[in-house]
């Protein structure tokens, strides 16, 4: 999933004629593109990064170079997990 917001606020780079997207860009295509609140389980699924930690560093770093907060919900995600993060811009 790609967002040219995301291209313009975290440029990928070009390496071997291709084009990489870092976490950053990926991360904010997601949320860019989707109509709502995204939880952290999904945003570290669709990104493909290997921890919600990650995501979750990545997201507060963001927020600092951008100089703005994500909006953020607290959801339900069942009676034995509890309560999750949820981020929408």
């Amino acid at each position: 999933m790609t967002s040219k917001f995301a291209d313009m606020t975290f440029p990928p780079s070009k390496r071997g004629g291709k084009t990489t997207r870092n976490l950053y860009n990926r991360i904010f295509s997601v949320l860019s593109n989707s109509k709502g609140f995204v939880t952290l389980s999904a945003l570290t699924e669709k990104v493909n990064a290997g921890s919600k930690a990650s995501v979750s560093t990545r997201i507060a770093e963001m927020e600092a170079i951008l100089g703005k907060q994500f909006n953020t919900v607290s959801v339900s995600t069942g009676s034995n997990r509890g309560a999750e993060v949820a981020y929408s811009i």
